[in-house]
């Protein structure tokens, strides 16, 4: 953790965190969630954390589905302050048990994206092939194993070779086409010596139609995430269009018409861009959100911005709050006053 951040994790609760939440009470957040677990567990957000957030969202801001809150943006032109809306990506299972009670207990409004192929049990999530893969891989050969630029050293692979591994190759696996990443992905299991499940192991299932539907009843917005998720800066316009058409028409098909929110996966600057957010509209689907933050907020309807959250207290209150995205104002203003000083300077030397 950096200086600055010890800084603000001691000055937050003394009134730091407060005078964010006032300062941004008009700038909408919308938070992003992935795994949860009961107990605490490396990578998952635990039942305890989250019940503490959800309740703390409840007691100090207006929450919201995405639904609700791009009408309010882009067609109302009325934003009840504080508002906060809590987003979960992808449709594992865990959510439903885990996850949906404490919404429910609380009655926080929620919006889960799903993919709707893994829903279909049709395939399972390709970093979570990666996961097993390591997982059930004890040692590598005495050569090692070589996938694309990532080298698998000879040898043992303890905890902390694992997640080096898994961030590589999962890095890596971005960086190439959709149909190259399967083939990738496939190669390294056979030179691992391993078969991958046709089916998601329990650990990496997702949730069923039967429990979309119980909870989209009981007030969760369920909207789409493709059908594969895909990187859809790395396929076709063909593959993009199916993906989100095939994703749409699965949801209506299973869940009912509705006006349904979309989330681009992965959700980087690589993975969306103007003409792949028309096609999202194309698509049936009324706004968009991706995986990063900055000073552009919820301004953009196709491109709404979201702060991570988990397990760490730190980082939800730095998120809810606003202060992260304060931070992103300051930095953005910070290089553009930077950027106009050096035009201003370049400018006076040709001048002399």
């Amino acid at each position: 953790m950096s200086r600055l951040s010890e800084i603000v994790q001691s000055v937050g609760p003394l009134g730091l965190y407060q005078l964010a939440r006032l300062v941004c009470r008009n700038s909408p957040r919308i938070l992003m969630y992935h795994r949860f677990s009961e107990y605490p567990q490396q990578g998952l957000t635990s039942a305890g954390a989250f019940e503490a957030q959800i309740a703390h969202i409840k007691r100090h801001y207006e929450p919201m589905t995405l639904r609700d809150l791009t009408r309010s943006l882009f067609e109302n032109g009325r934003i009840p302050p504080h508002a906060v809306v809590v987003t979960i990506d992808d449709g594992y299972r865990d959510f439903y048990q885990v996850a949906w009670p404490i919404l429910k207990r609380h009655k926080v409004p929620a919006t889960l994206f799903a993919a709707t192929g893994f829903i279909d049990r049709r395939l399972w999530l390709w970093p979570d092939k990666v996961s097993w893969l390591l997982d059930n891989t004890q040692s590598i050969r005495t050569e090692g194993i070589a996938c694309g630029p990532v080298f698998l050293e000879a040898g043992p692979i303890d905890s902390r070779r694992k997640e080096q591994y898994w961030h590589s190759l999962i890095g890596f696996f971005l960086s190439v086409s959709d149909e190259e990443k399967h083939q990738y992905i496939d190669a390294l299991a056979d030179q691992l010596g391993l078969e991958l499940p046709e089916q998601a192991p329990k650990a990496y299932e997702a949730c069923s139609w039967d429990e979309l539907i119980e909870m989209e009843r009981d007030g969760l917005e369920v909207g789409g995430h493709t059908v594969t998720h895909p990187s859809l800066g790395r396929v076709t316009d063909e593959q993009a269009e199916e993906e989100l058409k095939g994703c749409f028409d699965a949801l209506t098909q299973h869940l009912g018409q509705n006006n349904r929110s979309f989330c681009f996966p992965n959700g980087t600057p690589h993975d969306f861009s103007a003409r792949l957010m028309g096609k999202v509209e194309m698509a049936g689907f009324v706004n968009a959100v991706v995986a990063f933050h900055d000073r552009e907020g919820v301004n953009h309807r196709y491109a709404l911005r979201r702060h991570g959250c988990g397990e760490s207290m730190f980082q939800f209150h730095k998120a809810v709050t606003g202060l992260e995205f304060l931070g992103d104002r300051l930095r953005s203003r910070s290089l553009t006053s930077s950027a106009a000083a050096n035009a201003a300077d370049r400018s006076l030397e040709a001048q002399l």
